[in-house]
């Protein structure tokens, strides 16, 4: 199957198909295509006889049911594939490793044995990277989930999904955690534009837009300023017209 490389503003795309004929006479019953469609060699007839549905995987790397009937998504669980991030963790004074996935799945593993999972949670799209964030002098850690389009604060202990903030139609590469004023951890977002919350209570504290069509670096914070650079958006290929580097207060006012 083919697919397009997935930016800030082409979000995925399977190019792949599936569709149900009619066995009686061939005409389509249904047909999925664009966003959550199973790779066409992985699907098979699943469920009870007495109910069947279609299952198979799609090229997030989920596996995903479909009901035979209709068509309708049933459920859709991602798998523990290509693994893209991870950081090292407690839980309970065991020594974990929570890893991101391609697929959109948060896995802690037991460091001790990656093969045991102690909890496991869907970010909804491919995760890029993992921070923690301590909300509160001596309070439990958090966990932020960089993932495509969106950003999950989790649960450290459960994985539970604490928040999300959405961000739709940019592409979510890249965070990190620091303290920003009196917010002890607070998070700045890389996309198109610097985006800083409160991962305690998801409070927005500012956003910076520069002057051009951009595209962010990793950001830093270092003594309370965000630091990073910004490179104009330009077509595959061609040199980008502006670069900059700024820095950004904890009020979001431009220290520089």
């Amino acid at each position: 199957p083919l697919f397009r490389s997935p930016g800030p503003h082409n979000p995925f795309t399977s190019l792949s198909t599936v569709r149900a004929l009619s066995a009686a006479d061939g005409h389509q019953l249904w047909s999925r295509s664009g966003g959550n469609v199973a790779a066409p060699v992985s699907v098979r007839l699943a469920c009870a006889p007495a109910d069947p549905c279609l299952a198979g995987v799609n090229e997030q790397e989920d596996a995903v049911s479909y009901a035979a009937a209709t068509g309708a998504v049933l459920s859709q669980t991602p798998l523990m594939g290509d693994l893209t991030t991870a950081v090292p963790a407690t839980i309970g004074g065991r020594r974990v490793i929570v890893a991101g996935s391609q697929s959109g799945g948060v896995y802690a593993l037991d460091a001790g044995d990656l093969s045991r999972v102690v909890w496991q949670a869907n970010a909804g799209g491919a995760v890029h990277d993992i921070a923690l964030a301590r909300p509160t002098a001596g309070g439990p850690p958090v966990l932020v989930v960089a993932a495509t389009s969106r950003v999950d604060v989790l649960d450290l202990d459960t994985g539970h999904l604490r928040f999300s903030r959405a961000y739709p139609g940019q592409f979510v590469w890249t965070l990190t955690v620091g303290r920003l004023g009196p917010h002890r951890a607070g998070v700045v977002v890389a996309t198109d534009e610097l985006t800083a919350f409160d991962a305690g209570t998801g409070r927005s504290l500012w956003t910076y837009r520069p002057p051009v069509s951009a595209y962010f670096s990793d950001p830093a914070i270092v003594d309370g300023v965000t630091v990073a650079e910004y490179q104009s958006q330009v077509k595959q290929g061609r040199p980008p017209a502006t670069m900059a580097a700024v820095g950004i207060a904890a009020t979001g006012k431009v220290a520089w």
